[in-house]
């Protein structure tokens, strides 16, 4: 079983390589617009960027106090649980590179660029409603399993953080990206 799990992250470094490289050819223009607004406003996106992380290292704190109350602490999600277990396999350097750099791009691409702007173009949904339903979307897919829904909190507010520095920054997948690495 083990070896299926790492033999999962090569099929997924190769999916993802290809997504991400379609999504980079087709949408270019937008993701120029992105690296120029980036660019011209770098400072004020980069304090975005660590406030966020300072909000995520306070928020996971804060969860893990309320998991050790409940008794919860110690325990991993499914999904974390699974990047552990393939870190001590031989497929080491695909793990990396797909949980590090891009599983989060193409992640961002799916639910911030492509979701969120859907929601966003075609309904009349306020914004606060789009980033709690992207966020509540991207929560759920990480908690794979029954046994695992305890970690959905944990994952909404990490996607909220994320959702909504990607909405104050006029939809920049760039900032998104850098806060979800």
């Amino acid at each position: 079983e083990n070896l299926i799990n790492e033999h999962q992250y090569i099929v997924a470094v190769i999916a993802h390589t290809i997504g991400t490289v379609a999504f980079i050819f087709l949408y270019k223009k937008v993701l120029k617009e992105d690296w120029n607004n980036f660019k011209s406003k770098w400072l004020k996106y980069l304090i975005i960027i660590l406030v966020g992380f300072g909000l995520l290292y306070f928020s996971n704190n804060l969860m893990a106090m309320i998991y050790d109350y409940f008794g919860l602490g110690g325990q991993t999600s499914q999904n974390q649980q699974g990047i552990i277990d393939a870190l001590h396999g031989s497929t080491v350097p695909f793990v990396v590179i797909y949980t590090v750099i891009l599983a989060p791009i193409f992640e961002e691409i799916v639910f911030r660029k492509l979701f969120y702007n859907v929601l966003r173009k075609y309904t009349k949904l306020p914004t606060w409603a789009i980033v709690l339903i992207i966020s509540a979307a991207f929560a759920f897919i990480h908690v794979s399993d029954f046994a695992s829904i305890v970690f959905f909190p944990q994952y909404f507010v990490l996607a909220l953080l994320i959702t909504g520095a990607y909405a104050i920054t006029k939809e920049n997948l760039l900032v998104s990206t850098g806060l979800h690495f």
